[in-house]
């Protein structure tokens, strides 16, 4: 057995320094098949080169397709993120729509309450029109009888300052006549009709003196008989003047004397006064005498 293990230790070495013997001693030692071995496993290493080459493409085209997997995840998060924004967008939108048709609901319904108090304002600014006229009306119907009130209480007055006058004529003409006394109507009448069947007036002109508020005789300071034709008045003015002046040239050719015309009333304006002055007539202002030399 030792001798054996010598051998085999020679046979190395020999194959050592011998190295064209290797390829006869594989011939004897291997068979047929173990020596088509190595063409089959450099096939088999250039299938696995080529199979690793295939799992690297693989390996790289996973790698990029999970690249892209994540860059899809990463966009279809972003997707579905940018759909929330959006849902929530349109959530507020449609709130907003809503509450605009609610504020718009509102404004109709004002615009409605304020037609409505329009059409109250217009209805009661009709109404007040009409209370309205119907107060211009009454205001002027009260004008109206205030006018008719004020003619009347002005002939009222006149006629109380007429009956004043001839009750007090001999006070108010004292200082400038003597045996002073009111005509009566009557006996006016009497002494006119005998000037006009005498034929020294007309009936107009006897009309008119008997329309006089006051006829008064007395004797002046020179004993010489006087006439006075009076036209009272609460405001005397020029018609008065007119008409006491026409009245008394009629009763002067009607009796024959001296008449003199005169005015009397409460009140007697600075221009009446000087036309008085100039027309020669007596004026009587409450009572107080201011004769035309008198005047101011």
């Amino acid at each position: 057995m030792s001798t054996q293990v010598l051998d085999f230790h020679a046979l190395v070495q020999a194959l050592e320094q011998h190295p064209e013997w290797r390829a006869e001693l594989r011939r004897l030692v291997l068979s047929e098949e173990l020596l088509a071995l190595p063409s089959s496993f450099k096939r088999l290493e250039e299938d696995l080169a080529r199979l690793a080459s295939t799992v690297q493409e693989l390996v790289t085209n996973q790698v990029h397709m999970q690249a892209a997997l994540e860059e899809l995840a990463q966009a279809q998060k972003r997707t579905e993120q940018r759909v929330e924004e959006m849902a929530h967008a349109q959530k507020r939108t449609e709130q907003r729509v809503e509450e605009l048709a609610q504020a718009q609901k509102r404004t109709e319904q004002r615009v409605e309450e304020l037609a409505q108090a329009q059409k109250r304002t217009e209805q009661r600014v009709e109404e007040l029109a009409q209370a309205q006229k119907r107060t211009e009306e009454s205001l002027q119907q009260l004008a109206k009888r205030v006018e008719t009130m004020a003619v009347q209480l002005g002939e009222v007055r006149g006629q109380v300052l007429e009956m004043q006058f001839q009750q007090k004529a001999p006070a108010y003409l004292g200082r400038h006549l003597r045996r002073v006394r009111v005509v009566p109507s009557e006996r006016l009448a009497e002494l006119l009709d005998e000037a006009v069947d005498a034929g020294r007036i007309t009936l107009e002109e006897r009309q008119a003196v008997l329309l006089a508020d006051a006829v008064v005789q007395g004797l002046g300071l020179d004993g010489s008989p006087l006439s006075l034709v009076v036209e009272v008045s609460v405001v005397v003015d020029e018609h008065d003047l007119a008409r006491a002046v026409e009245r008394a040239e009629i009763l002067g050719k009607a009796l024959g004397t001296r008449a003199q015309a005169a005015v009397a009333g409460q009140e007697i304006s600075q221009p009446t006064q000087l036309l008085a002055r100039r027309l020669g007539v007596w004026c009587l202002q409450d009572g107080r005498q201011l004769l035309p030399a008198q005047q101011s």
